[in-house]
């Protein structure tokens, strides 16, 4: 990130910077850092918090930290090698022995400046730069890797080889090797893995070998029970689980553990464009595309770089969608005056942001927690959509409807939910020049909470 310092600040210090970090939805186990354990349906400044990846599982939040350094009249962000975690400690998940309710540094032993964090339901994953993977919490399905051990409270180093992207479902895991392999090992009870080999992978990962017309996986996000792989080409696969996106897959791809089916989405799915990202919800998955994108395989954070190049973005959802997770609803009959949703959508589909009026809005990264979603657009904005009985949305009671009718499984349920993108209200930033609009640059979801780190 660049900003600009006040006036009194030297070039070539080290800097505190006026970003802030937002948070909201669930906390009934502290896992918003706030020092309590009450629900936020509005965002909440988080003191002294300074992220370059913030994340959350089921009921904990992982974020890393970040350096500020002064470059002439602006200064620039760094990553850090320190990992701060805050929430449910059931399973060892926050990578210490107490529970707490704000964000606590844990103990690494590593040199090397961390590039991601990712959270399952109760179990934590640090991606380094260097591609190595450190792991603790639950391991009662071998997510860790760890065979015959239930739990672990501090991280050690996976026995995996280089690693350049990892993704975390509820009990499994899926990543992409510096080799260009998909790996993924865990729980397997709901086919999550692609093999009806057995429920738990005990044997070490499971290998897909993708088809090289359809270019190299580069990276990859997880379901509750599917997983998606992108490859540099654009293409995007879906394994595991597909009730809701079809059930008997459209190709067949091999494994170490035999042949599975899978839905493969060219990008003519997406209006011709290839897709540079990826979301996993439980159910459901978002795409967004990019007009002029050079993908490179060598590093994911190369492929960030190239994506942040991109001029615009479109996003395409599809799935489960009886809770609003797509973002599109389309409305049938209305009952009581309120609206109606189909349960699920196999085929995807453009989101709207507001722009029925012909402007464009482009979107510039997405994130989803289990049945909600977050969109940052290219000024800034930040925008969300779905389920929001603990305000994981970020949108106040009053300003949606608390009693959306939902058309699911042949009855109709009530549930508080957003069905398309709204915009999130967040603080100005007090700087010495006086208070200015938030500029989102950075956003992070659990399971059923929101962050969102803005400049």
């Amino acid at each position: 990130f660049v900003s600009f310092p006040c006036e009194n600040e030297r070039p070539g210090s080290m800097m505190v910077s006026p970003s802030k970090m937002f948070a909201w939805g669930a906390n009934t186990h502290g896992q918003l850092g706030t020092g309590d354990t009450t629900d936020r349906f509005e965002p909440e400044y988080i003191e002294g918090v300074n992220v370059s990846v913030v994340t959350g599982g089921g009921r904990h939040s992982v974020h890393t930290d970040v350096t500020y350094f002064r470059l002439g009249f602006k200064y620039a962000s760094f990553p850090g090698v320190d990992v701060y975690t805050c929430g449910s400690n059931s399973a060892g998940q926050v990578g210490r022995e107490n529970f707490p309710l704000h964000f606590q540094k844990i103990g690494m032993e590593s040199k090397y400046p961390v590039a991601s964090v990712i959270c399952g339901w109760d179990f934590t994953f640090v991606l380094q730069s260097d591609g190595g993977l450190f792991a603790f919490g639950s391991n009662a399905h071998n997510q860790l890797l760890c065979n015959d051990i239930r739990r672990i409270s501090k991280p050690i180093r996976a026995s995996l080889p280089t690693v350049r992207c990892v993704a975390a479902g509820l009990r499994h895991v899926v990543a992409i090797s510096a080799s260009n392999e998909v790996l993924l090992w865990g729980s397997n009870h709901r086919g999550q893995l692609g093999t009806t080999a057995s429920k738990t992978i005990k044997n070490g990962p499971v290998c897909l070998k993708l088809d090289t017309s359809q270019g190299c996986p580069v990276t990859c996000s997880s379901g509750a029970y599917h997983s998606v792989i992108l490859t540099d080409a654009g293409f995007v696969f879906i394994i595991g689980e597909l009730r809701y996106f079809g059930e008997d897959g459209n190709v067949i791809i091999r494994s170490s553990s035999g042949d599975l089916p899978a839905y493969m989405f060219t990008p003519d799915s997406f209006g011709g464009r290839p897709i540079v990202q990826t979301a996993s919800g439980w159910s459901n998955v978002l795409a967004l595309t990019a007009l002029f994108v050079h993908f490179s395989s060598h590093f994911y954070t190369e492929l960030w770089f190239d994506y942040f190049a991109a001029d615009t973005g479109v996003l395409f959802t599809w799935g489960r969608s009886d809770l609003g997770q797509l973002g599109r609803p389309h409305l049938s009959d209305c009952h009581s005056g309120s609206p109606r949703i189909p349960e699920f959508d196999p085929f995807p589909g453009r989101v709207s942001f507001g722009d029925d009026d012909g402007s464009v809005t482009r979107i510039v990264d997405i994130r989803a927690g289990a049945e909600h979603s977050l969109a940052v657009d290219s000024d800034g904005d930040l925008w969300t959509w779905g389920w929001n009985e603990h305000g994981m949305c970020g949108i106040p009671k009053n300003a949606i409807s608390e009693s959306v009718s939902l058309d699911c499984s042949g009855g109709i349920k009530h549930c508080p939910c957003v069905i398309q993108p709204s915009r999130v209200n967040l603080l100005p930033l007090s700087t010495c020049q006086g208070l200015r609009p938030a500029t989102t640059r950075l956003i992070g979801a659990g399971y059923g909470h929101s962050f969102a780190y803005v400049v």
